[in-house]
């Protein structure tokens, strides 16, 4: 089973194996992060699982497995409470869910329904709950893509980088957050802004920025 502070929230099989999801860590002695698989003998985990905390529902979608809860990474990589994984690798799917966190995940009529406490997906407003049509091919964004709002630099970085707005965006704030979902930097943004992190470990981070067009991230390694 799964070791230190720790529930499971949902169980699905998919692939023939079966998945459980819910709150545990690596650093308790697990597999994995909130996800893991078992083929009935051994456990398995999923290239990192989600973090930083509860992963809460989980359904099969299209032969890919997509899951929510409060997580901001996915196999390492940003995601925004939402993340696809089909066996093998996580997937950004390009959805947004701000703010508030999707509780449930449901197939009806060839889409995939949200539920939760949220008011917007992707800007658009969605009062608890939404329907998502990722059309025929059921294929969503493979990989993160780069923002179109922000840009950062240098990364990696051991000392600073800067944020600096794309276009005609208008920064609003700054957050940091470390690879447990951690808030370890808040600030207003300016048009550039220059932030120390020559405090910080070594490692993952992940840096979302507010504006007026909504909300982007950008993961920054810190070496």
């Amino acid at each position: 089973g799964v070791k230190g502070d720790a529930w499971i929230n949902r169980l699905e099989v998919y692939q023939n194996k079966l998945y459980a999801a819910g709150y545990f860590h690596t650093y308790s002695g697990n597999i994995d992060n909130s996800l893991l698989y078992t083929n009935g003998t051994s456990y398995f985990g999923t290239a990192g699982g989600v973090l930083p905390s509860n992963l809460l529902d989980m359904q099969e979608f299209k032969g890919e497995l997509y899951v929510c809860g409060q997580i901001n990474f996915a196999g390492f990589q940003p995601v925004s409470r939402i993340a696809k994984w089909d066996g093998n690798q996580w997937y950004n799917i390009g959805l947004s869910i701000f703010p508030g966190t999707p509780f449930a995940l449901e197939v009806y009529n060839g889409k995939l329904i949200v539920a939760g406490a949220f008011d917007a997906i992707n800007g658009v407003q969605a009062s608890f709950i939404a329907s998502v049509d990722f059309g025929s091919s059921g294929v969503g964004i493979s990989a993160h893509q780069p923002n179109s709002i922000f840009k950062i630099y240098p990364n990696p970085t051991n000392t600073t980088f800067t944020v600096q707005a794309k276009d005609l965006a208008q920064l609003e704030s700054i957050h940091v957050y470390n690879a447990l979902g951690q808030l370890v930097l808040t600030q207003k943004a300016e048009i550039e802004n220059m932030i120390d992190v020559s405090g910080f470990s070594k490692g993952l981070y992940m840096v979302e920025v507010r504006t007026d067009k909504g909300v982007a991230r950008e993961k920054l390694m810190v070496e």
